[in-house]
């Protein structure tokens, strides 16, 4: 069950100057399914839900600030990145209404002279360079991608000059055809003017020639063939074109600077970033998406293998593996496939848990691609999360949610760990436990600005583990009052409720009538009188499924509560706390 955070975090600043750990809370940008539920976060004391105080409740210790950025994924790579580095958010009241002209001009600007700065495509050498480990297999030499006429050696080579001079044509050709659009009444077809007829005619010429050239020998041609298409993919120039045109040049791109040993690796770079792009929207994703359907892991090898975590084009392509795994079932694509996905994002990991925010994927965007990878290859099945562990998977995860501050990537990790400690093999759940899984997730839930889906997935975690041995006779104490107090700002979400209460249920329970610590001090904390409160509150809505699930899961709880204490004198008073309760009801 996704639910999604859309709550306001707070923005003391004070506790922000006094906490070097940040915690961001933007709203994802990928393409996730979209939540169902509201996320209800009032900070609320457990007092306030069992009426009665909780001495042992921690208090809060990472009160994290506020960053609120949301965005489209269809962004490019490069403005989020760009904005996530140069500029630091305004308080939301600053923020305007409305975007000014000025501001649009100048974001413009800034992001095309950074693209520029970064690609220096006139300058390359004409030397080859070769990339160590990235030569394509012989079975995959005869590709069936790779049936596509080359371009002739006779061809006239385009200057520098008359690229900029076309990519000028098609500006102005899209400015034309904005400025006049006609009015609202008009139908369909009356929309279609002569302006955006000769841009669609343009741009099914210019790939056309793209495609031609990009095989040419003379590489500083083929490079500007590479820019150019960069370009006209930053402005989604694509989704007018013809789409087999398109499919033609799409393959003679991959098959040219992907499939080959002899590339520039700033090309290469150039390249994956394009394929992140197509990947993601569009009438490019519906090509790729069909090539996945025909031939998934013949395309997958073609970015895999340059999944190496040392270079940097190593986040473009993982992120456009995320998105091509995606598309299909995990059963499409075989088992060697899935094992280098595997190896080399355990690889990506690693870097990232030594060398922190020095590493290149150091944005939440990148990082959270990563986790949900993993998480997508191994879930549901006990051989790959048993190939994941292989490689230190769980204590990777534990090592760099201790070290996340954002919520997006701590939402992705405890969804990895979710999925791998949720298995019959309790094998998994006993490493969590014995890598102190439990305090380090459920830390987590001690934030003030725990969203919901992150609480969520803790509970989910926490439950899945409650029937370890190890987690039954432990002190839970502090656990178990930040469980209570989550259980207390999402009262109203009868799935969270119920995960809850089989948790606090499982940790009770006592076995060959061994007394449990956990027991009494949650008897302590007026469970008894707060279940009772709530089975009166969701009775009226008990004809649902979810909370016919949460009803027979609290009674459940209050019959283990209520017997086997530590002592008879706790029994009895915790069951004359019953009988009160359901008469002051009456």
């Amino acid at each position: 069950m996704d639910i999604s955070c859309h709550g306001i975090y707070s923005t003391n600043q004070q506790q922000q100057q006094q906490l070097p750990t940040l915690y961001d809370t933007q709203i994802p940008t990928t393409s996730y399914e979209q939540s169902s539920l509201p996320n209800i976060a009032q900070p609320h004391h457990p007092a306030g839900y069992y009426d009665s105080q909780i001495p042992h409740y921690p208090a809060p210790r990472i009160p994290y600030p506020s960053i609120s950025v949301p965005s489209s994924p269809m962004r490019t790579q490069i403005k989020c990145e760009l904005q996530q580095q140069h500029s630091q958010p305004l308080p939301q009241s600053q923020y305007p209404e409305r975007v000014t002209s000025t501001t649009v001009d100048n974001r413009k600007i800034m992001n095309t002279q950074t693209w520029m700065n970064d690609h220096h495509f006139i300058n390359y050498p004409q030397q080859q360079q070769y990339r160590t480990g990235s030569a394509p297999s012989s079975v995959m030499s005869m590709s069936r991608m790779s049936h596509i006429s080359s371009a002739t050696e006779d061809m006239s080579m385009l200057s520098v000059n008359t690229q900029i001079t076309e990519l000028r044509q098609l500006a102005d050709l899209r400015a034309q055809m904005h400025t006049s659009a006609p009015s609202s009444s008009s139908s369909c077809i009356e929309n279609v003017g002569p302006d955006h007829i000769k841009f669609i005619e343009t741009v099914n010429k210019y790939i056309e020639k793209i495609t031609a050239h990009v095989n040419n020998t003379d590489k500083k041609v083929a490079q500007e063939m590479v820019r150019a298409v960069f370009m006209m993919a930053t402005r989604n120039d694509f989704e007018r074109a013809d789409i087999d045109k398109l499919e033609k040049m799409m393959k003679t791109l991959i098959q040219r600077w992907l499939r080959q040993n002899d590339t520039e690796d700033d090309v290469v770079e150039t390249v994956l970033r394009i394929m992140t792009r197509f990947s993601a929207d569009g009438k490019t994703k519906q090509i790729m998406s069909k090539w996945m359907v025909h031939y998934p892991d013949e395309l997958l090898e073609t970015f895999v293998r340059w999944m190496d975590p040392a270079q940097k084009s190593c986040k473009y392509a993982l992120n456009t593996v995320h998105s091509l795994v995606g598309m299909v079932e995990r059963h499409r694509y075989g088992k060697d496939i899935k094992e280098q996905i595997l190896a080399r994002t355990t690889r990506v990991m690693k870097e990232m848990d030594e060398k922190g925010d020095q590493y290149f994927i150091n944005t939440y965007k990148s990082k959270q691609y990563v986790f949900d990878l993993v998480r997508r290859v191994f879930n549901g099945s006990d051989m790959w999360r048993q190939s994941f562990e292989s490689k230190g998977g769980i204590q990777l995860l534990l090592r760099l949610l201790k070290k996340e501050g954002n919520e997006s990537v701590v939402y992705r990790i405890a969804r990895a760990i979710f999925a791998m400690v949720c298995s019959t093999d309790l094998s998994y759940a006993k490493k969590f436990v014995q890598l102190d899984g439990v305090k380090i997730i459920s830390y987590l839930l001690a934030n003030p600005n725990c969203s919901e889906r992150v609480a969520l997935d803790v509970m989910l975690c926490l439950r899945v583990v409650s029937d370890v041995d190890g987690v039954r006779n432990a002190d839970l104490r502090e656990t178990i009052s930040r469980t209570l107090s989550m259980m207390g700002i999402f009262r109203n979400n009868p799935y969270f409720l119920h995960v809850g209460f089989d948790f606090l249920g499982n940790i009770s329970a006592t076995c060959n009538g061994n007394s449990n610590a956990n027991k009494d001090f949650i008897a302590d904390c007026g469970i008894i009188e707060g279940t009772i409160n709530l089975l009166q509150t969701y009775y009226k809505r008990r004809d649902e499924a979810v909370v016919k699930n949460l009803i027979s899961s609290m009674l459940w709880s209050l019959h283990v509560f209520t017997g086997g204490c530590s002592s008879p004198e706790r029994n009895i008073n915790v069951r004359k706390r019953v009988s009160i309760q359901f008469a002051l009801i009456e």
